[in-house]
């Protein structure tokens, strides 16, 4: 069991975690992970490929890219209506 990492489905979840950040569905409490996010930037030459600058790295990021993305499956199974809430919010927008 796990998710297929393509290229679509990596800009799918980049493009997840920035709405979940955006809109204050995530809050970052981890120093390493905003520090790992901010040097997370658009690959050179290469459209819509995100990755760490060279010499850093992206691990926290690519776990908190799909875990927005397994968020938004039917997989995702929440207790105490958590992922009700979440799209309840989301509806709002």
């Amino acid at each position: 069991m796990g998710i297929l990492s393509t290229r679509k489905s990596k800009l799918i979840a980049n493009l997840l975690l920035k709405k979940y950040l955006e809109n204050g569905w995530l809050k970052l409490c981890d120093e390493n992970t905003k520090m790992e996010l901010s040097r997370y930037v658009e690959a050179e030459g290469k459209s819509n490929v995100f990755a760490a600058e060279e010499g850093s790295h992206d691990d926290l990021v690519c776990g908190l890219l799909w875990c927005a993305f397994f968020m938004e499956t039917p997989f995702c199974e929440l207790e105490d209506d958590t992922k009700a809430n979440i799209i309840k919010e989301k509806n709002k927008l």
